[in-house]
């Protein structure tokens, strides 16, 4: 917590290129935060391995109570190019709640407890990156830690995720809501369509479920290019490149598209020597969908087996696929 203190009181080295009017603007929204953590009572947050552009974001979202707005200062802030634009996937200021249906017929609500719940630990039991966030009185605290060596694997795959009402948390509660307009008409005048990495059911999945998505994507005679992780997390436990490939391409079908997964997809791009796609597993099965394999360069920072794309190699690979066909 002391590293996280000296960043919101302004004292951090990590301010130390960044001017005064950017400084004082991003540490405001950044104070919001933390005043909204603290009236959580009943989880210590942990920082750990968390992003300060997060934090910047969550804040300004809260402030605002507007995704569009909150984007809209992030936008200008980090500096986004006036030609991108960032699109909230869906037009609602309503809280949404993320529901995940397990292979066995578990119901899991909540991102955090898909991708990483809470568990009980005493700081001693903590790695040492985790542990010095933690300050007197923590004890048996519950701790929200993202870090996937820490995470139990599901006991059952998951088979599909979805929006559930702010109250429920069974198949009767189930919302089904419809893209922005804004989001289907740049789709639909794509010049080529890149699925990025991350969480593959609680980041990609769930803008992928949205009705119309599907529709859009497919209906484009362009490149679609699907980036994969680098190594499995609590939610991949296990899979192979192709499980990826169909987790991307059932979420779009939703329950009543039939496309086949090459209408969603067209180019699967792996970091080489990444943990989750394999010749031998995957080859054969992605050349019989049609989806051809590009291994890109990659790099190792930490030493620990998780192989992340290097920049520049997937910039080039991506910049020669976006060419119009």
């Amino acid at each position: 917590k002391e590293e996280w203190y000296a960043i919101v009181e302004g004292d951090h080295p990590l301010w130390s290129e960044i001017s005064d009017p950017y400084k004082n603007t991003i540490r405001a929204f950044l104070v919001h935060f933390q005043a909204n953590i603290l009236r959580q009572a009943t989880l210590k947050f942990d920082f750990a391995n968390g992003s300060i552009g997060n934090y910047f974001f969550a804040g300004a979202r809260i402030f605002f109570r507007s995704l569009e707005a909150a984007i809209f200062l992030y936008s200008r802030v980090s500096g986004i190019p006036e030609g991108a634009l960032v699109l909230p996937a869906v037009c609602t200021e309503d809280r949404l709640t993320l529901g995940a249906e397990l292979q066995d017929g578990t119901m899991i609500r909540g991102q955090n407890e898909i991708s990483h719940p809470a568990v009980t630990q005493s700081p001693a039991s903590l790695p040492n990156s985790s542990r010095t966030l933690q300050g007197p009185g923590s004890e048996g605290a519950q701790l929200v830690n993202k870090n996937a060596d820490l995470q139990a694997p599901l006991e059952s795959p998951i088979s599909r995720v979805m929006y559930l009402s702010y109250e429920g948390m069974t198949h009767e509660h189930e919302i089904h809501l419809e893209v922005n307009p804004r989001v289907a008409q740049q789709l639909g005048k794509s010049t080529c369509v890149v699925y990025g990495m991350g969480s593959l059911y609680t980041s990609l999945c769930p803008s992928l479920i949205l009705n119309g998505v599907g529709e859009c994507i497919a209906s484009r005679n362009v490149n679609k290019i699907l980036l994969l992780n680098g190594w499995h997390d609590r939610e991949i436990h296990g899979y192979t490149a192709v499980d990826c490939v169909h987790a991307v391409s059932s979420s779009l079908n939703r329950k009543h598209l039939k496309h086949a997964p090459s209408q969603y997809i067209t180019h699967l791009l792996v970091p080489k020597d990444g943990a989750v796609y394999s010749p031998a597993d995957d080859d054969a099965a992605l050349a019989e969908m049609n989806i051809e394999v590009i291994q890109v360069a990659s790099l190792d920072p930490e030493g620990d087996g998780q192989c992340r794309f290097d920049a520049e190699a997937l910039t080039q690979v991506i910049s020669e696929l976006s060419q119009p066909q």
